[in-house]
């Protein structure tokens, strides 16, 4: 049996108008770091890779028996 684990990160703004991202604390970073070691040391770990902000997301839907793609905007390698 295979689990996706989620972490979501409460990006905010900047004055300039970039995300921001490193909103963890030190201990939280800390406590993150130590369970990704475990679970790749004990072989349970199986992917990671970060997600961009939800105004970037591509959204797919096949329910009606045809593919539907909506995107935002061209993205570098992916349409």
């Amino acid at each position: 049996m295979q689990y996706m684990l989620s972490v979501i990160d409460d990006m905010t703004l900047r004055s300039d108008s970039e995300l921001k991202t490193g909103t963890a604390t030190t201990e939280e970073m800390a406590a993150i770091d130590a369970f990704n070691n475990r679970v790749q040391a004990d072989g349970y770990w199986v992917f990671a890779g970060g997600l961009g902000a939800p105004s970037t997301a591509t959204v797919t839907d096949n329910r009606r028996g045809e593919e539907v793609t909506r995107l935002s905007r061209w993205r570098a390698g992916w349409h």
